[in-house]
């Protein structure tokens, strides 16, 4: 996260262009890591689904159903907290760019002023904004790669509990993730301040 460099003593003391743009040096550094998370965050996500693949074809010859089931249902758990991760990467990303937009309409054609830039700031740095609701990341992670690679794991615990006779000891921990996956993704710590038609 952005150590915030806007204040008005700090602008003071060594003047607006030259906070601005040690500012913008420090934003674009906090963009390119929120970029850096949120690849890293499916590429793991990859790694894991492959991996949970071919532990599940050694468990079809020596492992039970039950065992089948439980693989994947802790694979949805890990893929779950690199969603989560995921997540909040890219609306870091998205509100870091919002300001670095901000902060080039001002050097390029004067069309943003200082005062706005700094009101941006204070909303969107110092005070955790993001620029759009929380379903919209969750809707875009989903269309880069998490879909699928939820989508798979759950075919397979379905396709596994149609062949056995549901018991408690199943049906228990399917139930539990479910409720675990609705309550991360419905407690997302995302603060929205969308964005008006002139921003």
């Amino acid at each position: 996260m952005a150590l915030g460099l806007f204040g008005k003593n700090c602008v003071t003391d060594m003047g607006t262009e030259e906070w601005l743009g040690r500012y913008y040096r420090r934003i674009t550094e906090e963009y390119k890591i929120s970029m850096e998370r949120k690849d890293r965050a499916l590429d793991w996500s990859i790694t894991v689904f492959f991996l949970a693949i071919m532990a599940y074809s050694e468990l079809l010859s020596s492992g039970t159903a039950a065992w089948r089931i439980y693989l994947f249902l802790i694979v949805e758990l890990f893929l779950l907290r690199f969603f989560i991760g995921s997540i909040l990467a890219y609306a870091y990303l998205n509100k870091w760019r919002h300001i670095i937009q901000q902060i080039d309409l001002h050097h390029f054609n004067n069309s943003v002023s200082i005062e706005d830039i700094q009101s941006t700031i204070d909303t969107y740095d110092h005070n955790h904004n993001t620029t759009k609701p929380s379903w919209y990341f969750i809707k875009n992670q989903l269309r880069v790669g998490f879909g699928l690679l939820f989508l798979f794991p759950g075919l397979i615990i379905v396709y596994e509990v149609s062949k056995v006779n549901a018991s408690f000891e199943i049906l228990i921990p399917i139930l539990v993730t479910i409720l675990i996956i609705v309550w991360e993704i419905s407690t997302l710590p995302i603060k929205t301040k969308m964005l008006g038609k002139g921003d």
